[in-house]
């Protein structure tokens, strides 16, 4: 499997701790992730249970000295072969049905101007505190993202040169204003939660010091002598921005790829398939519903609005266009592979757009979920069953969009 994320975990003597972290992210993350442990202690117990595990997913690194955080950050960056870094401390712990939590973070970063995203918690600074989102919007851009969990691109964090290892503290605090002032926006997601016990090695390492006001004013005093009193300001007070929704930016994505289609199309005959209460002028809509009864999952609200009322694993016989469209129902069907063959014999051109398993747990979006896809294995279907892809796109929102054609 290729990983697609590595998380990078800093640990001081913490037995407990980081025993509750690895088996709650082993036992209830869902995703291709490699898990990257920096042991900065000497605890013999943590050695003898992470040294010998034959895993590729998990690699224990004892680097013979205590790091720090920072210098132990920096030195599972330099050694990341994925394309997503994060960096989490060893006093987290994931609560069960957190399977999507990785998925919902790196979704984000689809979206080329966010440079780090991070979740909600229990105990944490600025807007990714619990209590925020009970007041605003579960999804929005901040002006601090705090080191607890960050996710970022591998390589984006590379070039801002990863964690300055000379400040006193609030080298998240420091990095944040890197992404910002590098031109990105940090986001929160408040539908990824992470239960955070804080503060846990700093106050061992540094008993009556971390945390303390004399600690703070000193991150406070290093911020300022870096980046200047208006940027430090800035940071502290500014902390939410609205954002768009993402949900609703896929929406529009969406429709712009069903009208460049119509376009293309214009003067052919079109089918609709699981039309809903999407009806396009010229074609014939098609739905299981009746267009009384309403939908599931993203439809449940909605009523269909069919020119013919048919499933679409049992067209009427005759049925067929130069074209069929069907748009984010491909994953309903229950027999994909006879499914493909009925209906590319219907049509000239079919048109797919369905959720991207790579970046979402897409069983999980709606009830009547009956496969999953990626780009892999929707062109493996595709060939297999003897047809071409003409085109296949993974927009920026976690979609994909194909045209399967006859082959040549």
């Amino acid at each position: 499997m290729k990983r697609l994320l590595t998380v990078a975990i800093p640990t001081w003597n913490n037995r407990q701790q980081l025993h509750w972290c690895l088996n709650s992210l082993m036992r209830y993350v869902e995703f291709p992730l490699k898990i990257h442990v920096i042991d900065n202690g000497s605890d013999p117990a943590i050695k003898a249970a992470l040294e010998n595990e034959a895993l590729e997913w998990l690699v224990y690194d004892d680097p013979g000295e205590n790091l720090g955080w920072e210098r132990a950050i920096n030195r599972a960056l330099a050694a990341c072969d994925t394309p997503y870094f994060c960096m989490m401390n060893d006093d987290v712990v994931f609560p069960p049905d957190s399977g999507a939590f990785f998925r919902k973070l790196v979704n984000h970063l689809q979206d080329p101007a966010v440079g780090a995203v991070g979740p909600t918690s229990n105990y944490v600074a600025g807007t990714q505190s619990l209590m925020h989102g009970l007041e605003h919007p579960l999804i929005h851009d901040t002006s601090m993202l705090i080191g607890l969990c960050i996710v970022a691109r591998t390589a984006d964090l590379s070039e801002l040169g990863g964690l300055d290892e000379a400040l006193p503290g609030g080298d998240d605090l420091d990095l944040s204003l890197r992404f910002q002032q590098a031109g990105f926006k940090l986001r929160v997601d408040h539908t990824a939660y992470l239960h955070h016990f804080g503060s846990q090695t700093g106050q061992r390492v540094h008993p009556g010091h971390w945390d303390s006001s004399a600690h703070q004013e000193a991150i406070n005093n290093a911020l300022i002598h870096k980046h200047s009193l208006l940027a430090w300001y800035n940071q502290r007070n500014a902390l939410f921005q609205p954002c768009e929704v993402a949900e609703s930016l896929a929406q529009d994505h969406n429709k712009l790829w069903v009208a460049s289609i119509l376009d293309e199309e214009e003067g052919r005959t079109g089918l609709n398939l699981g039309c809903g209460s999407a009806r396009y002028p010229g074609l014939i809509n098609v739905d299981i519903r009746d267009g009384e009864s309403a939908g599931v999952g993203g439809e449940r609200f909605r009523q269909a609005d069919p020119d013919i009322v048919a499933d679409v694993e049992e067209l009427p016989e005759g049925l067929s266009a130069d074209f069929i469209l069907a748009s984010h129902i491909f994953e309903h069907v229950v027999d994909p592979i006879a499914t493909l063959h009925d209906w590319m014999g219907r049509c000239q051109r079919l048109y797919l757009a369905l959720p991207s398993h790579t970046r979402h747990n897409t069983m999980l979006m709606d009830a009547p979920h009956t496969h999953c896809y990626t780009a892999v294995s929707l062109t493996n279907l595709v060939t297999q069953c003897g047809y071409q892809l003409t085109a296949l796109a993974e927009t920026p929102h976690g979609h994909l969009h194909a045209t399967v054609e006859h082959a040549q």
